[in-house]
């Protein structure tokens, strides 16, 4: 299954929303989508994950390597409404210690809006994302 992405823009923050599944087959799918969606230099992306079924390590790259493009460009990227199994993959590899993270786009949102100052990244519990065993 490819993925679709519907972007949108809200608040300043690009919103892309991610449906289907990230392997290594449509990794570079999704890196070539980040690609575009951050040359717009907004102060945030948003990846709304709530349609993302599966992400493999492949993908995971991608996500740690747009996190840090965006940074190079003085925004962010920051991970919205993940589903189970990609918080297990975040945690198991330690990446939700450089990836904000957030239950919803709308909790995301507002910690762009209420972050302190541009060279802060937004911060989130990812304790408060669902884990392995939710549903």
């Amino acid at each position: 299954m490819l993925p679709e992405f519907t972007d949108r823009v809200r608040h300043g923050c690009v919103i892309v929303k991610v449906r289907g599944e990230i392997d290594l087959g449509s990794a570079r799918i999704l890196g070539r989508h980040l690609s575009l969606v951050l040359t717009r230099q907004a102060p945030a992306t948003i990846l709304d994950l709530s349609g993302l079924v599966f992400l493999d390590c492949a993908g995971l790259r991608v996500l740690l390597s747009a996190s840090r493009q965006a940074a190079a460009h003085g925004g962010s990227l920051v991970l919205a409404a993940p589903r189970p199994v990609v918080v297990t993959l975040l945690q198991l590899t330690g990446s939700d210690q450089h990836l904000a993270m957030f239950p919803t786009v709308a909790e995301a949102l507002t910690a762009h809006r209420t972050r302190p100052g541009a060279e802060d990244r937004p911060r989130a519990d990812p304790a408060r994302c669902p884990g392995p065993g939710a549903r």
